[in-house]
Formats: structure tokens, C-alpha cells, sequence
């Protein structure tokens, strides 16, 4: 899978968005490639996405929510949220895309609604 987080706009105030932040949310988000892991650490790796399939709509989604999560105090209900997950099959030929493009009033109100 690769992983695009676009950018998140609008904010109140001085707050600045750091790599080290954006490398939280999406491993937090999702199952992240590395290229080497030692045997304990690819172990964890893959216990952690089988016991937590996901397909590149939960990513996204999740993507979208932690950067809510993240920023929600210093960001404004207009701040542009543009996600997309890409994932690229090794079985079939065609890759899977998912976007999702919200602001984060929208995923406020869908919290706040429980249509999360």
C-alpha cells in the first residue's frame, strides 16, 4: 500500500503540521510497508494486520479521522481533509484507489451524528 496524505488547510493560530505527526497518523491509521524488519518486529507486523484487516475505504477513513483527532482543537470546520489510499494488488492486475475529500466540519458533524 502506499499512502498519500494531502494537506490540511485553514488553521487557527500558529499550529504547524510535522512529518513525525503525519508518520503518527498513518501508522496509526494502517499497516505501513518497511523494507527491513528484524524477526520480532515483522512479527508484530503481521499479527497486527491480521488481527485488524483493512480494506483502502477503512484506511482512508481512518486516516481522515486521526488527522481530525489530531488537529481538532487548533483547526477550523472549514479545513480541507483530502485522503487517498492506494492500494497495490498483488494478485489481480488492477490497483484499488480510495479518496475521500471533506472538511472537518463534516467529520464533526458525522461524530456527532454516529454516521462516523
Amino acid at each position: 500500500m502506499i499512502f498519500y496524505l494531502s494537506h490540511l488547510s485553514d488553521f487557527r493560530g500558529s499550529s504547524q503540521i510535522t512529518s513525525g505527526e503525519l508518520y503518527r497518523i498513518l501508522d496509526d491509521s494502517a499497516h505501513l510497508v518497511y523494507e527491513l524488519l528484524k524477526r520480532p518486529d515483522e512479527h508484530e507486523l503481521v499479527t497486527r494486520a491480521l488481527n485488524r484487516p483493512q480494506f483502502t475505504e477503512d484506511v482512508a477513513r481512518e486516516v481522515a479521522l486521526g488527522a481530525f483527532n489530531r488537529f481538532q482543537e487548533v483547526a477550523s470546520n472549514e479545513t480541507n481533509v483530502d485522503v487517498e489510499s492506494v492500494l497495490q494488488d498483488s494478485i489481480h492486475i488492477h490497483d484499488v484507489r480510495t479518496r475521500i475529500q471533506t472538511t472537518f466540519g463534516k467529520i464533526r458533524n458525522s461524530i456527532k451524528n454516529g454516521t462516523r
